[in-house]
C-alpha cells in the first residue's frame, strides 16, 4: 500500500478518520492526501434562502466564502498536527478543493500517483444525532470507490480481533484476498465467517479452509465459523459475542445485486455495529 486519501470535515470523526490512516501508513511507509471538500453547492446563489441574486446575495456569498477559506484553514491545522505529532507530518499532503465529492476522488484515483486506499469516517458533521445510520455521503463513496474504504470507528483502537465476512462472492473474495496483502499491517487474530443461506452451500464454503491455511502460513492465527440465520442479524451477533475490533466485507454479496447504495446486507451491518469496517470490491 502506497497512497491512502482520507476524506476529513469538521466532524469528531475526522480525527479518527486521520488516526486510522497514520496507524496504517506508518505500517506501509504510505504517503498520505488529506482531502477537505467545500460542496458548490454551498455557494450558488440559490443556498441562500431568502435573498433574490442581486448585490445583497452576491455580498452574502462573499462572507460565505471567507468562513469556508478559515474553517478549512482550521481543519488542515488541526490534520497537521495529528500527523505531527506521530511523526509522520512529512508524508502528509492536505488539499482544501471546490466541487463534488464523488469527482474529486475520482480525479485523484486517476492521477499519476494514484490512490491504494480510502479513510472516511461514518458520519460527517452534518448528520446530527443519527448515530444508527451511515452517512450517505460515506455511502455514495464506498459505492463509486474502485480500492478498498475503511469507514472509521469512532474512535482508532489497534485492531486485534479482525472478522471477514464470507459469501463465496467476488467481492467478498477480494475481501479475503485484501486482507491477506494488508497481512503485516494487522497482525490479529483473524475470524473468517459464513452464514449458511441457500447461495452459501457446503461447496461454497470449502475455500474457507483454504484460505485459512493460507493465513497461518503468513503466521497469523484463523478461526473458522459458519452461522445461520438472517445474515446481518448473524454477522453483527457474531461481533458482539467474540469482542470483533474490525470487520471486513464485501460491498456487494453473493447476489450480485446493486441497491441504491450499497448491497443490502453490507449496509444493514455497517448501520449496525460501531466497529472500523473495510469494504473490498473487486475491481
Amino acid at each position: 500500500m502506497e497512497n491512502i486519501l482520507v476524506c476529513v470535515d469538521s466532524s469528531p470523526q475526522a480525527v479518527s478518520c486521520c488516526d486510522h490512516a497514520l496507524a496504517i501508513a506508518k505500517m506501509g511507509n504510505a504517503h498520505v492526501d488529506v482531502l477537505y471538500i467545500s460542496d458548490i453547492r454551498a455557494f450558488e446563489s440559490c443556498a441562500v434562502s431568502g435573498l433574490e441574486p442581486d448585490g445583497a446575495t452576491t455580498e452574502v456569498l462573499g462572507h460565505l466564502r471567507v468562513l469556508e477559506e478559515l474553517k478549512a484553514k482550521r481543519i488542515e491545522k488541526n490534520v497537521r498536527g495529528i500527523f505531527q505529532c506521530g511523526n509522520y507530518g512529512k508524508h502528509v499532503d492536505f488539499h482544501h478543493l471546490h466541487g463534488f465529492i464523488l469527482d474529486i476522488i475520482g480525479e485523484f484515483t486517476k492521477n499519476e500517483r494514484g490512490i491504494d486506499f480510502i479513510v472516511i469516517g461514518r458520519r460527517g458533521e452534518h448528520s446530527g444525532n443519527f448515530k444508527e445510520h451511515i452517512g450517505s455521503t460515506a455511502e455514495r463513496i464506498i459505492k463509486a470507490s474502485t480500492v478498498p474504504c475503511l469507514v472509521a470507528a469512532e474512535k482508532h483502537t489497534a485492531a486485534k480481533r479482525i472478522m471477514v465476512a464470507y459469501d463465496g462472492s467476488e467481492h467478498s473474495e477480494a475481501a479475503v484476498k485484501n486482507l491477506l496483502g494488508f497481512g503485516a499491517l494487522f497482525r490479529g487474530e483473524v475470524h473468517l465467517v459464513t452464514v449458511e443461506t441457500e447461495n452459501v452451500t457446503p461447496a461454497g464454503k470449502a475455500p474457507l479452509e483454504k484460505f485459512c491455511q493460507s493465513f497461518k502460513d503468513v503466521g497469523i492465527n484463523t478461526i473458522t465459523a459458519t452461522l445461520s440465520g438472517r445474515v446481518d442479524e448473524a454477522i453483527v451477533r457474531y461481533i458482539e459475542m467474540h469482542s470483533i475490533d474490525m470487520l471486513i466485507m464485501g460491498a456487494y454479496g453473493h447476489s450480485g445485486i446493486r441497491h441504491l447504495f450499497v448491497g443490502s446486507n453490507t449496509t444493514k451491518i455497517l448501520a449496525s455495529t460501531s466497529i472500523t469496517a473495510i469494504v473490498c470490491h473487486n475491481r
